[in-house]
């Protein structure tokens, strides 16, 4: 049909663009957006592997910085890596990351939008803030609204757990194989609060005084209280994982008489962490760096200050370099052996104003070196690389080192070295 003999009101439309008409905020981010579809439906399926091809295919955005969180392509290269090492509570972990990550956007409907928006509320209350409605508005800005998402603690737990976003990912966005390869996911949705003391750490393992039993429980030590020192109280959620517990993610630090009430009264957590103003006046902190996501509770800031060069120490090439972090992964494996840890003592806590890490010492404390070991033994970088770099020399300390570690460390590590042996 030719232009002529089209209605009058077509062609204009054809042709002509309103001045003030809305511009589409998605208009030329269709590659993007698909590989943002391509890697959300492989992760739903577990597919590990997809997903991290999907971010590869499109790793920078339109205005050429990263465009994926670095947490995300970490954790995917962590279960690329470790493959069927990894046990089942390392998938119950990644169906929380992506129940927060799928819960945290504003395009999956409306309960989900507000259930973002009442968590959101949440946490600016404890901070005796206005409450906001929508990101940009009230007394938060965008960058802060971004910041409470992706690092507070109580925004995690009133989203996942008190508001029901891991309920309705299992029902709404976890596939069936995703959810079977899991370690008991559907009681992690039902997991209590509750008031816990930190007790002390020997090796493998992490113990725990649970203030409402008084009774002691182990956790394995992937790092869930590198920011406690023996006799702090926290707050945290303890899951079902094998044959035993672990926390679902890192605890919160609170006085000890808040862990005995919420430890007595663990529906009631939120309100009496309200009522003690302590989020008010900085005494609680509950913004967080992000974590190692799935493997370790270590935050990956610390896991690189781990694996930083030692005074005379070459250079490390960087991260395009694996053999370089594994071989730092193996001279800190030599440190714990011989202890060095403590020399001096290194404690850390997350300065939210700061935005980074304050360290100071404190004869008194040893630094919990097992932990950091763990972390730096499931870097997916270190996985990749050790095997190249271990020598003779190496193995009867690595043999030795798997006796002291948690889940997955130990399991990945003395494959590795039974391969070795095969191979000789």
């Amino acid at each position: 049909m030719s232009n002529r003999r089209k209605p009058r009101n077509q062609r204009w439309s054809r042709t002509h663009t309103p001045a003030d008409a809305p511009r589409d905020p998605a208009a030329g981010l269709e590659p993007w957006l698909w590989a943002m579809l391509d890697a959300d439906g492989a992760e739903c399926r577990g597919d590990a592997v997809g997903a991290l091809k999907a971010i590869e295919r499109r790793p920078l955005g339109p205005d050429g910085t990263t465009f994926w969180r670095p947490s995300r392509t970490f954790l995917l290269a962590q279960l690329v890596q470790l493959g069927t090492d990894a046990p089942r509570w390392v998938i119950s972990r990644w169906i929380l990351a992506q129940a927060l990550q799928h819960l945290s956007r504003s395009d999956q409907g409306r309960s989900t939008r507000m259930r973002s928006r009442r968590a959101l509320r949440t946490v600016t209350d404890l901070h005796g803030r206005t409450p906001l409605s929508d990101p940009g508005r009230g007394e938060v800005n965008d960058q802060e609204w971004s910041r409470i998402v992706d690092h507070d603690w109580v925004y995690r737990q009133v989203h996942l757990f008190e508001l029901g976003g891991l309920k309705s990912f299992l029902a709404n966005g976890a596939s069936a194989a995703l959810i079977a390869g899991a370690d008991w996911i559907h009681d992690w949705a039902r997991a209590p609060m509750g008031g816990f003391s930190y007790i002390g750490s020997c090796g493998a393992t992490l113990l725990w005084q649970d203030q409402a039993s008084l009774a002691m429980v182990e956790t394995p030590n992937i790092g869930s209280a590198v920011h406690l020192v023996p006799g702090n109280t926290a707050l945290g959620r303890l899951v079902p994982a094998g044959g035993g517990v672990m926390f679902e993610s890192a605890p919160l630090e609170v006085p000890r008489a808040l862990a005995r009430a919420v430890a007595a009264d663990p529906g009631d957590w939120l309100d009496l962490l309200r009522d003690s103003g302590r989020v008010r006046d900085g005494t609680i902190r509950t913004g967080r760096p992000a974590w190692t996501a799935l493997m370790s509770d270590v935050p990956l800031v610390l896991t690189n200050m781990a694996l930083a060069r030692r005074p005379g120490e070459p250079e490390l090439a960087g991260h395009d370099e694996p053999a370089a972090y594994a071989r730092a992964a193996l001279r800190l494996v030599r440190e714990a052996m011989e202890d060095l840890f403590s020399e001096p003592c290194r404690n850390h806590e997350w300065d939210a104003d700061q935005d980074a890490w304050d360290t100071w010492d404190d004869d008194q404390v040893s630094w919990e070196g097992w932990a950091y070991v763990h972390a730096v033994l499931v870097d997916p970088d270190v996985i990749a690389a050790l095997a190249g770099v271990v020598t003779s020399d190496d193995v009867p300390l690595l043999d030795e080192v798997c006796d002291l570690l948690a889940e997955p460390a130990s399991t990945w590590l003395a494959r590795l070295l039974d391969e070795r042996r095969e191979a000789a």
